[in-house]
C-alpha cells in the first residue's frame, strides 16, 4: 500500500504541475506507467480523468507531444476496460 500511495502522489504532482514544453513528458509517462498494477483502483481512475482533460488541453510539440500521446492512450485504454466492466 505504501507502494501505490507514492506512486499516486508522484502523479497527482505531475496532473498538478504539468505546463506545455516543459520537457518532462517521459516523467509523467513514467509516473502513470508506474500505476498499471493499480490501474482497476478508484483514485487510479479519479487521477485518469483529471490527467486525461490536462492532456486534452496540451500544446506540447516535439517530445512531450509523443509522450502525452502515449499517456493518452494508456489512459483510454484504462478507463474504456472500467467502463466496458460496469456494463
Amino acid at each position: 500500500m505504501k507502494k501505490l500511495k507514492e506512486l499516486l502522489k508522484s502523479y497527482k504532482i505531475d496532473i498538478k504541475t504539468w505546463e506545455s514544453d516543459f520537457g518532462e513528458g517521459h516523467l509523467f509517462l513514467a509516473d502513470r506507467e508506474a500505476l498499471i498494477p493499480f490501474e482497476n483502483k478508484k483514485e487510479v481512475i479519479e487521477l485518469d480523468k483529471k490527467a486525461l482533460k490536462i492532456i486534452e488541453k496540451d500544446k506540447s510539440q516535439g517530445s512531450d507531444k509523443l509522450f502525452l500521446k502515449k499517456l493518452k492512450g494508456i489512459i483510454l485504454n484504462n478507463l474504456n476496460k472500467r467502463i466496458a466492466e460496469t456494463a
